[in-house]
């Protein structure tokens, strides 16, 4: 059946108003590309990509593995409160994972870090980190 490319675009067009803006984000997602591609081949493409309007995976999957930790750096940035950090492996981890699903970005190079800093000079909340913050921050 030949795809008719003028009312494929408008019902991706259509489809697009309806996602939040976060769900770009999930373009990075290489687990996420996978699980496309999967559902693409079973067929049930239509009922997935009505989930996705329904409930976004983005913001979801975020708050579920969001640690302790990773909060209190969120809030921390957020308050202004970052002076007196140490740098830990396990710190720069969950700053270049909180870098990676687009809550924070990098002013500085993570791995240069001092064994001491203020985490405001190398780090910076983005729109979405916010986003997050008045969401899931209690």
């Amino acid at each position: 059946m030949p795809i008719d490319a003028e009312k494929l675009g408008k019902r991706l067009k259509q489809l697009e108003g309806q996602l939040p803006g976060s769900f770009v984000d999930l373009a990075d997602n290489n687990p996420f590309i996978a699980l496309l591609e999967g559902v693409e081949g079973l067929g049930a493409s239509d009922a997935l990509r009505a989930q996705l309007v329904r409930r976004p995976l983005a913001t979801v999957s975020v708050q579920a593995g969001m640690t302790i930790n990773e909060l209190k750096h969120l809030k921390n940035l957020h308050m202004g409160s970052t002076s007196n950090y140490r740098l830990s492996e396990s710190l720069q981890a969950e700053l270049r994972r909180l870098r990676s699903i687009g809550l924070i970005t990098s002013k500085r190079a993570i791995y240069e870090m001092p064994d001491e800093f203020d985490l405001g000079e190398w780090m910076e909340l983005t729109g979405r980190g916010e986003d997050y913050l008045r969401r899931w921050g209690e």
